[in-house]
């Protein structure tokens, strides 16, 4: 839904309103939702494969580098 400025989405180039649709190789829609927030956790500085959905339906591969995340 949104980007958090300074966190590991900010800084690998995600924009609001894309979808994560794939984590690591496996579909989100098929391990459901909260195993995938699960699967984005991990150590500070170890990487995640993410394939999101673009708002014109586009499907782009992404690495995301794990930081700490500030919510405001």
């Amino acid at each position: 839904v949104d980007v958090f400025r300074g966190g590991p989405a900010y800084f690998a180039g995600l924009a609001p309103n894309q979808h994560i649709v794939k984590v690591d190789g496996l579909s989100v829609q098929e391990i459901g939702a909260k195993k995938a927030a699960d699967l984005l956790r991990g150590p500070e500085g170890s990487q995640v494969q993410l394939q999101l959905q673009t708002v014109d339906e586009r499907l782009i591969d992404v690495r995301v580098e794990r930081r700490r995340v500030d919510v405001p």
